[in-house]
């Protein structure tokens, strides 16, 4: 875990770009992207389709794939630069400390497993809980998001969700963070 200092940024991002590479060339995707998160903040990325706002947040999660690359500016989680952790460090803090949750329900919920695998998954994997705590937490976070039947639910696969449904099953993994 990450400490925080209270009064330093949650999220730094200065001059960020990011590329995406091919065989023939390099693909700028995002240029001088810069931004301030505080502590209690919370920032919207606004902009048309294909402006890059989705590679900026791969980007965060230092996520970008084999093709995808930072080649300029620092991003910094509480403090420590992204760019510099070691993929052990990356995943300790992903899905505890950070995570994404995406728009469409469908491109974080895996189409092979049933929505309280899914949930359970988190707590197990970065809390050590055992599956009978994790399930109990599961039940509680989709009971909260109020969707009907949570013990279905959470039998449920994600495409015998309404895309609503499938969307707060998605806050459910937002809750662990």
């Amino acid at each position: 875990m990450i400490k925080q200092d209270t009064d330093s940024p949650i999220l730094e991002i200065k001059q960020l770009s990011i590329s995406f590479f091919t065989r023939l060339n390099e693909i700028p995707a995002v240029m001088d992207f810069s931004c301030t998160v505080q502590p209690g903040e919370a920032m919207g990325l606004v902009g048309e389709s294909g402006c890059g706002k989705s590679t900026v947040a791969l980007g965060v999660m230092q996520d970008l794939g084999v093709n995808g690359r930072v080649v300029g500016g620092t991003i910094k989680f509480k403090g420590q630069d992204l760019g510099l952790m070691s993929p052990e460090d990356l995943r300790e803090i992903r899905g505890s400390e950070i995570a994404m949750i995406y728009q469409e329900p469908m491109a974080s919920l895996n189409p092979a497993m049933r929505i309280g695998q899914q949930l359970m998954e988190v707590p197990m994997i970065h809390e050590g809980i055992n599956k009978e705590d994790a399930y109990a937490r599961a039940l509680e976070v989709v009971t909260d998001v109020k969707l009907p039947d949570p013990e279905r639910i959470l039998k449920s696969f994600p495409h015998h969700l309404s895309g609503g449904q499938q969307q707060r099953a998605c806050d459910c993994h937002g809750t662990y963070v």
